[in-house]
């Protein structure tokens, strides 16, 4: 049976779904308190905050004086108040945590208590909170929390400069910590719709500029007019150093291929920066297809960055002149881009090292690499041309590449498990699925009512996930449903095992009835459907190979 510490340490490494499963085994077995507490903290932080409501609330009736009782269903009602903007769910959230702050003096109750009165526009009882929170922290304490909590008690008391001063202190206690960061940053974006916070406050607290960065590899031997020369990387280095100096870049998402990827990374690390590398399939192959050609001192800088930076393969499947999965890997490092960058409230920069006779020509890579991002004003392009000599025209020897249709091409991959559901809502199904199936680019597995759709193409399967969204019913005890989705390199005739699909039936195993989850690499290209889908952090889960994939609900935007 799964432990109490076994659940705990599930949850403070982020693998919530993992979390939620072990609790419901245990429960089953021990139905005690703390057990409880955690189930219910697993399925609000997994994205079911309604669940976790319903689950919590009467274990709390009972236990209205224990502060971790309160602070998890206090945070469950204002995450819902976040969501939905009910009123209602501010005063549960505020009483919740007042009533344990009368009864326990704990100081996380109670300046939640005092926020949550803002946030209602009772001033004078945030006043009053606030004012007994902070009379119970030691003045010159040294514990971040405490120091924060002060710091926001004196915000809300209206003290302007302790405020300021205490939040700088906490600004400086944080560091580079981005998690502490982030959330001082989100409570003070939260409670600036509601009150006056100053300048000077939020200025310690913005967040970190993410950028995603996209660029050309040194030119291969042989090519007739130069693009990205060995002798031009010195100046393009200092072009990207200055570049990220302007732009006031702090974390970066790249791929790390000889020339531009390599020396942004770098660069970005050089000034306190954080790099994530995303890789587009097994590392020998990309050893040998993105560097080696360049010289062995690439591949040595390549293999020191992943010593130092988070790096993830998007498949460990072999490259075999499989060509789309450049074009895939850029679109999840912009997608991947934009899902950090929602978390601060922020839109991503694009920063690219690319021709401009290739812009204009809108040729292969290029055009592919900027197609597909969302903020158009956020980009900024060095040139290599501008530091090359002008040249006589000629022709240059294209990489060799797989000719003809791919046989194992980047596939979208959508599971349905309608076995729960009721045979009036199948019918629904069967119409969308029927639809799909006109087009001649998606295959199907059907077992029972157990599917698996894998698109050739993203755009219907994008439309499809939107279709499932509209029609699907509200789950109940006697009509529920699963939807797990990824993408992946998978054979154009067959559904034969691969690596897309054993981690589609992995994250299959933790998807909860009624929720959409996707792996990172569909969940980064949902994310620049930017007009369709809010893509929300689920967790992770431990894939086989014992690494953590990250997993996100999909869910329609509300208009």
């Amino acid at each position: 049976m799964p432990t109490v510490e076994d659940i705990q340490e599930l949850l403070h490494r982020g693998r919530y779904l993992e979390a939620r499963v072990q609790a419901e085994q245990a429960l089953r077995i021990v139905p005690e308190g703390r057990l409880k507490q955690l189930y219910a903290l697993a399925l609000s932080k997994s994205g079911a905050p309604e669940a976790a409501r319903d689950y919590l609330e009467p274990y709390y009736r009972s236990n209205v004086n224990d502060p971790e009782t309160a602070g998890i269903l206090g945070g469950i009602y204002k995450e819902l108040f976040k969501k939905n903007h009910h009123t209602p769910f501010a005063q549960q959230a505020r009483d919740t945590y007042l009533k344990n702050f009368q009864a326990t003096g704990n100081y996380y109750t109670g300046i939640n208590a005092a926020a949550m009165s803002a946030m209602l526009m009772q001033a004078s009882k945030a006043k009053e909170i606030a004012a007994q929170v902070a009379a119970g922290i030691p003045a010159e304490t040294d514990d971040f929390w405490q120091m924060a909590t002060l710091a926001e008690a004196n915000l809300l008391l209206k003290k302007r400069d302790k405020a300021i001063d205490y939040f700088s202190s906490v600004r400086r206690v944080a560091g580079t910590d981005w998690g502490k960061v982030a959330t001082v940053h989100n409570q003070l974006w939260l409670l600036s719709h509601f009150i006056a916070v100053p300048r000077e406050i939020t200025k310690l607290f913005s967040p970190p500029r993410v950028a995603a960065f996209v660029g050309h590899m040194i030119d291969r031997p042989g090519r007739a007019v130069p693009r990205l020369p060995d002798a031009l990387e010195g100046t393009i280095k200092e072009a990207i150093q200055a570049s990220i100096r302007a732009m006031q870049l702090q974390v970066g998402f790249c791929s790390l291929a000889c020339g531009s990827d390599i020396l942004f990374a770098e660069a970005l690390l050089e000034v306190g920066g954080e790099v994530n590398a995303l890789l587009p399939f097994k590392e020998e192959d990309f050893e040998t297809i993105s560097l080696r050609f360049a010289g062995e001192h690439w591949v040595e800088r390549f293999r020191k960055l992943l010593k130092q930076v988070p790096y993830t393969f998007l498949t460990h499947e072999p490259y075999e002149g499989h060509d789309d999965l450049f074009s895939f890997q850029s679109r999840i490092i912009f997608g991947a881009a934009v899902l950090r960058s929602r978390t601060y409230h922020t839109e991503p920069y694009l920063l690219t090292v690319l021709s401009e006779t290739d812009l204009q020509r809108k040729e292969g890579g290029t055009r592919d690499a900027l197609s597909h991002w969302p903020f158009p004003a956020n980009i900024m392009n060095i040139n290599p041309e501008s530091y090359l000599a002008p040249t006589t025209t000629g022709s240059n020897p294209r990489p060799a590449s797989y000719e003809g249709r791919l046989e194992r091409p980047v596939q979208y991959l959508v599971r349905v498990d309608l076995t729960r559901v009721n045979p009036i809502d199948q019918g629904k199904f069967d119409e969308i699925r029927n639809e799909v199936l006109t087009d001649g680019h998606v295959q199907v597995d059907q077992t029972g009512m157990r599917f698996t759709f894998a698109f050739e193409y993203p755009t219907p399967a994008f439309n499809f996930i939107r279709q499932l969204l509209i029609y699907l019913p509200p789950v109940t005890e006697d009509n529920s449903w699963r939807v797990a989705i990824h993408a992946g390199p998978l054979s154009r005739h067959s559904f034969h095992p691969c690596e897309a699909l054993h981690r589609l039936d992995r994250l299959e195993g933790f998807s909860p009835p009624g929720q959409l989850c996707s792996l990172f690499p569909f969940a980064a290209l949902l994310a620049l459907e930017t007009q369709w889908f809010d893509v929300v952090f689920a967790g992770a889960i431990r894939s086989n190979d014992s690494e953590d994939e990250t997993v996100f609900q999909i869910v329609l935007k509300k208009d």
